[in-house]
C-alpha cells in the first residue's frame, strides 16, 4: 500500500531542522520510502529536513505492508 505524507510551511520565515515521524500502526510494516527515511526504525522511521522555505511543500512517498488481520 502506498501513502504520500505532505509536510507544509506556512509560516512567513523558513524553517529549520524540521522532523518528521511517522509511527507505524500495530500490524502495519514499512517497507520503504521516497525519500529514504534519515533515522528511526523500521516500527517509527523519521525524516530531517535541514531547511523548508516559507510556503514550500516537502513530499515523502511511503509504501507500507498491512497484515491480513490488520
Amino acid at each position: 500500500m502506498a501513502s504520500t505524507l505532505t509536510v507544509g510551511n506556512r509560516g512567513p520565515a523558513a524553517a529549520e531542522n524540521v522532523t518528521v515521524h511517522d509511527p507505524m500502526p500495530v500490524g502495519v510494516g514499512y517497507v520503504t520510502a521516497t525519500p529514504a527515511p534519515t533515522g528511526g526504525s523500521t516500527t517509527e522511521p523519521v525524516w530531517h529536513i535541514d531547511l523548508l522555505s516559507a510556503g514550500a511543500v516537502a513530499t515523502i512517498q511511503l509504501v507500507v505492508q498491512v497484515a491480513p488481520q490488520a
